[in-house]
């Protein structure tokens, strides 16, 4: 059921009774009656924090720099700053050895994320270290180990953590870190080395060590063997271990796209009364919002609350994206304006949902008006964002906006990465911009990068789409150069752009060429084998194909009947008894299709067929002969 209003919204999620009369204090004053008088408040609001925020920025970095200041000042400035400013206070705090906890780290990573800044701070740590001697300050060596591992320098903290072993200073943090690290790379054999050098060194295996090989596990590929370690570890550990095994389960079947399972689970934990960990909540919470099940959301952030933990911004994030896939927009910017106003503060995640959100919508302006409002608040925009504003103008058919954000993007010294290049293309090829697409993709190549399989496919069919088939095949070489290759749809649309233009040759070519590199003979690309040969008049080769489909196993669908019924009947001179025949044999397999409503239509017969089969049938002693068959399909 809809949340009928703000109020509701804030009931089922925000239960302090202060911010409730709050809240419903300004609704009767200041909200007004419509949307429209409550973004015009909304952004006086915004406008008047935006300046909030500089004031307090300034105040603080003075505050900092007189050495007046606690942890809590340096962890704003770290938030809020420019990127020049971060790098000064980055520096201060390493000068004055402030303690460098993980959750700033975190921030770092995703303030500066795919940005140049980040080498710079990296930098920054390296020099402090070496000038600190790390090989006598344990603690800084985790620090600098962690760092690597959050900016994804992998060979630099391998290099680090070998280092430490061998000079018996690693500690059982840095092994904890460094197995998860390989497990989140479901590198299982990694994971089971470094969990054997820990035991060697005379570490105890803690509550995080099952947790960490069961995601290994599962991420490997396995997830068979990851429930039965599940089930085998359970029972061993105490509750705090359980709570974060049974969080790992649910992470590995949210992985594999098993979300009824991770929710099967939640549930059974919950009814069974075993242990549970804040970050549960925010694991199932993903499961829900794939599901695109809003109520079971709301209800674990009920439940949550119910366990005592407060939702952080994490959970609202998820509610909030649960919300834009399930197309409830007016309680995604309901919720987003409750944050905004109470807390906890929207981060770059949340305002790159929302964006998308307005963007999925067709709102561009609104969509534009809150990428300015996340600036002006402190919040810089990072590949994430970026990225989803990229798309939002892509899919609008705005390429001239989408090349500026990209420019822009650059300008601030992010290094787009594949899945941005992999965005352009695509929204090249909708705008039938083939040559503009084209050039993206070789720059991609040249830089190492690979596009997906699906803008590939974008740029063939555009190409086919305009006529450009020499363009198609020279692109089809070009991939296979680089030592990838086209999807079956890819090749079945040259093959049949070949046929169309009468290039036998050039079909036979294609397909001996798949053969010769092991590449198997599939439904639709035999399919589209049998279209190509009906195109260029030759029946008794498209029957062949049909023939060595069934000989060899290659399932015929509905689709591989419908062809050669409709080349058959089409074809004059031809005996359409043999028409007749495949129609038979179709009606005698069970072919289904479910609707979205959910009606089950089995053995659907396309228009083109019935009306050929019909005028071949009737008034012919054809009738006669198959009068068992049901023609009401006519």
């Amino acid at each position: 059921m809809l949340l009928k209003s703000a109020g509701s919204l804030f009931r089922g999620i925000f239960h302090e009774e202060r911010i409730v009369r709050a809240h419903f204090t300004r609704g009767c004053s200041d909200w007004g009656t419509n949307r429209q008088d409550s973004d015009r408040l909304s952004t006086r609001r915004r406008s008047e924090g935006s300046a909030v925020n500089a004031r307090k920025t300034a105040e603080t970095w003075q505050l900092v720099v007189s050495g007046k200041c606690d942890i809590a000042n340096y962890h704003f400035l770290l938030r809020y700053a420019t990127p020049e400013r971060t790098l000064d206070i980055v520096k201060l705090m390493l000068e004055r050895n402030v303690p460098v906890g993980d959750g700033w780290l975190l921030t770092l990573q995703k303030k500066f994320q795919g940005s140049e800044f980040s080498k710079r701070i990296l930098n920054l740590f390296e020099l402090h270290c070496i000038a600190a001697n790390r090989d006598e300050d344990d603690h800084m060596s985790e620090t600098l180990l962690f760092f690597y591992l959050t900016f994804r320098k992998f060979d630099k903290a391998r290099a680090l953590f070998e280092q430490l072993c061998a000079s018996g200073t690693a500690s059982r943090y840095s092994f904890q870190i460094m197995m998860k690290s390989y497990a989140n790379m479901g590198n299982m054999d990694q994971v089971i080395k470094i969990h054997d050098k820990m035991l060697a060194a005379g570490f105890e295996a803690s509550r995080t060590t099952a947790p960490t090989l069961l995601s290994a596990v599962s991420r490997s590929g396995d997830l068979q063997k990851a429930e039965e370690l599940f089930h085998a570890s359970l029972s061993n550990l105490d509750d705090r271990g359980q709570g974060r095994l049974v969080t790992a389960m649910i992470e590995s079947y949210n992985y594999h796209g098993n979300y009824p399972a991770a929710i099967s689970l939640y549930k059974r934990t919950i009814e069974e009364g075993q242990p549970v960990l804040a970050n549960t909540f925010n694991v199932v919470l993903k499961s829900y919002s794939r599901m695109q099940d809003v109520d079971g959301a709301r209800k674990a952030l009920n439940t949550m609350r119910s366990f005592g933990y407060e939702p952080k911004l994490r959970a609202y994030n998820e509610l909030l994206l649960c919300y834009g896939d399930a197309s409830f927009t007016s309680e995604a910017l309901e919720l987003f304006d409750l944050l905004r106003e109470f807390g906890p503060e929207p981060d770059f995640y949340t305002y790159a949902m929302i964006i998308k959100i307005q963007g999925e919508a067709g709102k561009v302006q609104e969509a534009n008006k809150l990428f300015l409002d996340m600036m002006s608040v402190g919040i810089l925009p990072n590949l994430v964002v970026y990225s989803t504003m990229i798309k939002m103008y892509c899919q609008n058919f705005d390429m001239v906006k989408a090349e500026e954000m990209f420019k822009m993007m650059l300008d601030d010294n992010i290094k787009a990465d594949a899945s941005v290049f992999n965005i352009m293309i695509e929204g090249y090829c909708k705008n039938k911009q083939m040559s503009r697409a084209e050039d993206v993709v070789f720059e991609m190549l040249r830089s190492g990068l690979k596009p997906r399989e699906n803008t590939l496919s974008e740029l063939v069919r555009g190409y086919v789409l305009l006529g450009l088939h020499d363009r198609a095949e020279m692109l089809t070489r070009a991939v296979r150069g680089k030592g990838m290759e086209l999807q079956d749809r890819d090749y079945g649309k040259l093959i049949i752009s070949y046929a169309r233009r009468g290039q036998r040759s050039k079909v036979e070519g294609t397909v001996r060429k798949l053969l010769e590199k092991g590449h198997a003979m599939t439904t639709r690309l035999c399919n589209d084998l049998i279209m190509a040969y009906i195109l260029c008049n030759d029946l008794e080769k498209a029957l062949t194909v049909f023939e060595s489909m069934k000989k060899r196993g290659v399932v015929c669908d509905p689709w591989t009947y419908t062809g050669l019924i409709d080349g058959v009947v089409r074809r004059h001179g031809y005996n359409c008894e043999k028409a007749a025949d495949l129609f038979t044999e179709w009606k005698g397999k069970q072919f289904a299709e479910t609707w979205e409503d959910g009606t089950v239509f089995v053995n659907l017969v396309p228009y083109s067929v019935c009306s050929a089969l019909t005028a071949v049938w009737y008034g012919t002693p054809l009738l006669e002969k198959y009068s068992n068959v049901n023609v009401s399909w006519f």
